[in-house]
């Protein structure tokens, strides 16, 4: 039996078209998203993304990581043979692929937006609070790319569903609830934000980094 009580489940990842299910192991649901590969140890519950995990062996490895830390679901790009599959049926671990279309940052960002909207602090948010997620997703339509909304401080207040066209800057702005150091400091010296405190106008951010795609803020 699937247990699926407590934060994303599986199908919520499988019906956005981010994942596709090879196998249910004993739990599907997700609470944080954890890369192999990661220094850190993963929490119990989490979703271990496993993006270099190419042959049997190193699927197998991120399958046992994910059995001995109490995490249930392995996502891989491509399972590479039956002998992962196997593994995961005997440990009980949850098995999916990506989505070729898929980017892991999709992914991630999925898993947090959901999580996000389910907080009860987020459904008791008062409804200005709640309408700036609508404006974040009446945006997001009518310019079709994804939309942050931030406070003065760049810490995130809303943003909009969408995963087309996120890139790891919005991931990572997403996952840590404000604009990261590192990209504050570019921002910075590009002249961005001092042209943030006076412009009344929107104007267009060259992209910086692979990571940092052209954006209007």
């Amino acid at each position: 039996m699937k247990d699926v009580t407590g934060g994303v489940d599986l199908s919520e990842l499988t019906a956005a078209g981010v994942v596709s299910v090879v196998s249910y192991g004993r739990r599907t649901s997700v609470s944080s998203v954890h890369f192999h590969g990661d220094s850190a140890q993963p929490k119990p519950g989490s979703l271990i993304a496993a993006p270099t995990a190419a042959n049997s062996d190193q699927q197998a490895e991120a399958v046992t990581l994910a059995a001995s830390a109490g995490a249930g679901v392995v996502v891989v790009r491509e399972v590479a043979s039956a002998a992962t599959g196997a593994l995961c049926q005997e440990l009980g671990i949850s098995l999916a692929e990506l989505a070729p279309q898929a980017e892991w940052s999709h992914l991630v960002w999925l898993v947090h937006s959901l999580m996000d909207r389910d907080e009860p602090g987020l459904k008791t948010e008062s409804t200005a609070q709640q309408e700036l997620f609508a404006v974040a997703d009446a945006l997001a339509a009518t310019l079709g790319a994804p939309v942050t909304i931030e406070d003065a401080h760049s810490r995130v207040v809303a943003y909009s569903a969408t995963t087309d066209g996120v890139d790891s800057t919005r991931t990572s702005t997403i996952m840590r609830r404000a604009v990261p150091p590192a990209v504050l400091g570019r921002l910075r010296a590009t002249g961005v934000l001092k042209r943030l405190t006076h412009d009344v106008r929107p104007f267009i951010v060259p992209a910086l980094e692979p990571g940092f795609l052209q954006r209007l803020v």
